[in-house]
């Protein structure tokens, strides 16, 4: 399934969306040679699931809206660095996308339990 959102167009190996299903390929028995494939298609994972991009420099805000529904503001992005810290993704930043590359998301704010103190 190829979607097409804020100018990006993006290819989804499985996603579930409001009023319709996208599958992952694997499970559907599809042969991927059966597939067209475009030579600028970027594979990326965000939150170990497969997107396919077409754009090699994307914003955060873009990176953002690949998943649908798009990652909400509450989540902070990260690009998962082999050997390094991993790099948060602000909305401005300017991100350099490669086969392969690797991000996730976590909560923007961790609020620990309340103490019992007395």
């Amino acid at each position: 399934m190829v979607v097409k959102c804020l100018g990006i167009v993006v290819s989804c190996n499985h996603v579930f969306t409001k009023g319709f299903k996208m599958t992952d390929q694997k499970h559907t028995g599809s042969d991927d040679s059966a597939q067209p494939k475009h030579e600028h298609e970027i594979q990326i994972q965000i939150d170990r699931v497969h997107y396919k991009v077409e754009k090699r420099t994307i914003s955060g805000t873009e990176l953002r809206n690949v998943p649908i529904p798009s990652i909400p503001a509450d989540r902070d992005l990260f690009q998962v660095v082999p050997g390094g810290p991993d790099r948060k993704i602000g909305d401005a930043d300017q991100v350099e996308l490669h086969d392969g590359a690797r991000f996730f998301t976590a909560p923007g704010q961790i609020n620990p339990g309340l103490s019992n103190a007395r």
